[in-house]
């Protein structure tokens, strides 16, 4: 939904197939990094940024005003949502704003990619 915000002009199914193929590549290059990584949801972003912070800043060896910056960034910018938008409220499957068949064309191409990363369709976790 908010990819069609920003990209009004491609349909579902290829803004499904640009996030499936994204996510495909992140789990294929995931095996390779042997565990060199940090990885966190959207979920966990908003609902864990204090542990998300730290993590960070342990990854990166970071000192505590450094984490503490994370955190405070994190918080105060929240960039990964829209000012007049409340991130906590993730949409069902059943309540997007698309027609049968685009929600069928999501479940199709995102399906798959999705249950591997135990997302769900009418609820965040599987």
């Amino acid at each position: 939904i908010s990819k069609q915000k920003k990209f009004p002009d491609r349909s579902v199914e290829q803004h499904s197939i640009e996030w499936a193929h994204c996510n495909l590549a992140w789990l294929e290059s995931r095996e390779k990094l042997n565990g060199n990584f940090v990885q966190f949801d959207f979920h966990d972003l908003i609902y864990l940024t204090e542990d998300i912070s730290e993590t960070i800043g342990d990854y990166l060896n970071l000192d505590a005003d450094e984490k503490t910056s994370i955190l405070n960034y994190l918080v105060a910018m929240r960039p990964e949502a829209e000012e007049q938008r409340d991130i906590r409220n993730i949409a069902k499957l059943s309540e997007t704003p698309w027609s049968e068949e685009e929600r069928d064309a999501f479940v199709r191409v995102c399906g798959p990619v999705g249950e591997r990363l135990g997302y769900g369709m009418e609820t965040y976790f599987s």
